[in-house]
């Protein structure tokens, strides 16, 4: 393998495209790139809302500022950052529409509903995307033809994961930085630390290189096991969550190491295939069933004039 990831099969994401080549495909792209953009301004709209004391929220803020620029930007990675972003945003709206506002300290009532407005406008962007941008490109790293669905969803969600571990450890260092042994500190100092080490992890991955698979499995591992035992110290829909999505990376990951040990192509067969491109779009619809479930649940007085 000499440290590379080696293709073996080209499947989707999502389900397949019009042809470029036609006047439907061009409509349809412009469209998009629209709505993704509008979606992108919204977001960071309600984020600014949102912000209060907490300037560590700044981070999704400038993260949806620069998707706006890198949905027009033809490169898969682009595409991928993208989509992360959306991700990570998507899963703290539909956490934040659900959770007491006594959570959040300052932040107040209105936040569940600046949750509910972030998951659905950005659930309902990335089920818009569908596979832009993530078809085959020449002068693109990567161009896996094996496990394609796998590697990219598993991208998606460390660079998520990256951008939630990013936020809660800026925000933990906010608040500990005027008190000299708050136990914030080490909190902060994992939490930043595990995410800066899916940032390597992700530009392996991007190359295709095995030691970025490792290094992925390995932070997904560490944020796994410290998200159990409450070591992060984050606020219990969060914790959970990150232990959900880290061992789903884990789970991600088992098939391609198979691969790499046997040294030999593996037949995939239509159903992970198919998966791939469904299973994406179920957990968006869930997770924005989720937000207006937990939403409409929420105590609290009512929402609609009798």
């Amino acid at each position: 393998m000499e440290g590379k990831l080696e293709p073996m099969s080209a499947r989707g994401f999502f389900s397949a495209l019009p042809s470029k080549a036609t006047t439907r495909f061009r409509r349809w792209l412009v469209w998009t790139r629209l709505e993704v953009t509008a979606a992108c301004a919204v977001g960071a709209a309600v984020l600014v809302r949102s912000l209060g004391p907490e300037a560590a929220l700044s981070i999704p803020t400038v993260l949806l500022g620069l998707s706006a620029v890198w949905i027009h930007h033809d490169r898969v990675g682009s595409q991928l950052l993208v989509r992360a972003v959306f991700w990570a945003n998507l899963v703290l709206g539909t956490l934040i529409a659900g959770a007491n506002s006594s959570t959040f300290g300052s932040f107040g009532d209105p936040l569940a509903t600046r949750g509910l407005v972030l998951s659905l406008t950005l659930g309902t962007a990335l089920l818009s995307m569908g596979h832009l941008g993530l078809d085959e490109q020449d002068g693109s790293a990567f161009r896996p033809v094996a496990f394609r669905g796998t590697l990219t969803l598993g991208m998606v969600m460390a660079v998520a994961d990256a951008e939630a571990l990013a936020l809660f450890g800026a925000a933990k260092l906010e608040l500990a930085w005027p008190e000299s042994g708050s136990e914030r500190l080490p909190e902060a100092a994992m939490l930043l630390a595990t995410a800066a080490l899916l940032v390597c992890a992700i530009a392996g991955l991007y190359r295709l290189r095995v030691w970025g698979l490792l290094l992925s499995a390995a932070g997904a591992a560490i944020a796994c096991a410290l998200s159990l035992t409450d070591a992060y110290g984050l606020p219990s829909p969060f914790g959970s969550s990150l232990a959900v999505t880290s061992a789903t990376q884990i789970a991600l990951s088992l098939p391609v190491f198979v691969a790499i040990l046997r040294g030999r192509p593996v037949a995939t067969g239509r159903w992970p295939s198919r998966l791939a491109r469904v299973v994406p779009a179920l957990l968006v619809a869930l997770l924005m069933t989720t937000a207006v479930t937990t939403w409409m649940l929420q105590d609290g007085p009512p929402r609609h004039a009798q």
